[in-house]
């Protein structure tokens, strides 16, 4: 049985048994295409790390009431595999999507970054697409949904700038490094046009000349890392890791808020509690016993 006549028949049982609404019925059927465009997999053969691998996705790129509500609808629908005897091992008893405890955010280190972006190589237009979009994210730290709303004549290569569009209209200028520009550049004036879009306005395409889907980065990203040898990898940890590595290296945590776009000071604040090898090091520096004041008697 496929994918899509399970979802027919799950439709009909919440219309016709649970009475429900149509647009909640919507709300379910979005929810299962995010999740079949995700997996790309059978019901019947879903197994637990597939399920652990989905809620990791969803908790990287939407807010907690969402989760829960997304994992509700695919919860909900293999109960009524499980009791329509279509399923009889249901992976996802054994998924806790209980509100999401507060943890200091996972990075990666300055080595993996440097691992990840110094694999991105290749000639064909979505190399140079990849390189860029990954370059551009450590250059600045945006979110993913700011980074795939990208328009062309938001970006000022002589001025090196992105400009972001952020909530109540307003805009958030945003620098970019050297190495980030000259390969959006290039992608930009050289390679863009063989994705072959009628899409004129946004800056990044996938290789079908469409509006790149979250579902699509995550993707690229998850296949790019585990090459390298990363497995734990989100967009959002890549931008945990430039506000990390910038405190490290004694970035000012008001600049880092105005890089992020943290309208509360606060959210940043949490990743000064990462930056341990910026505290060893003021420590060794200052401290009458750290490493560097050894010869103090």
């Amino acid at each position: 049985m496929t994918n899509d006549q399970m979802d027919l028949m799950f439709f009909q049982y919440l219309k016709i048994e649970r009475q429900y609404s149509k647009n909640t019925i919507s709300s379910y059927e979005l929810d299962l295409k995010i999740f079949n465009e995700m997996m790309q997999k059978n019901y019947v053969d879903l197994t637990l790390d597939d399920a652990k691998y989905y809620l990791s996705f969803l908790r990287d790129n939407y807010k907690n009431n969402t989760v829960l509500r997304k994992m509700s609808s695919v919860k909900s629908l293999y109960k009524f595999l499980e009791g329509e005897k279509i399923i009889t091992d249901n992976v996802w008893t054994s998924v806790k999507t209980s509100k999401k405890q507060v943890v200091l955010p996972k990075f990666l280190s300055v080595e993996e970054i440097n691992l990840l972006l110094n694999s991105l190589d290749g000639d064909k237009p979505i190399d140079s697409r990849n390189k860029a979009m990954f370059e551009l994210l450590y250059a600045t730290g945006m979110r993913i949904s700011e980074l795939l709303d990208l328009e062309v004549n938001s970006v000022n290569f002589e001025e090196r700038f992105v400009k972001l569009r952020v909530k109540g209209n307003k805009d958030r200028m945003v620098p970019m490094n050297d190495i980030a520009q000259n390969y959006l550049q290039k992608y930009y004036e050289k390679d863009r046009i063989h994705l072959k879009s009628d899409l004129t306005d946004i800056m990044f395409l996938n290789n079908r000349g469409k509006r790149m889907s979250r579902q699509g980065f995550y993707k690229i990203l998850k296949e790019k890392a585990e090459k390298v040898g990363i497995i734990d990898i989100s967009p959002h940890k890549l931008r945990h890791s430039i506000a990390t590595h910038m405190l490290n290296q004694g970035a000012n945590l008001k600049m880092v808020q105005d890089l992020l776009g943290h309208e509360n000071i606060a959210t940043t604040q949490i990743y000064a509690h990462v930056s341990k090898e910026k505290i060893i090091n003021e420590y060794e520096k200052y401290h009458m016993f750290g490493k560097d004041n050894n010869d103090i008697q």
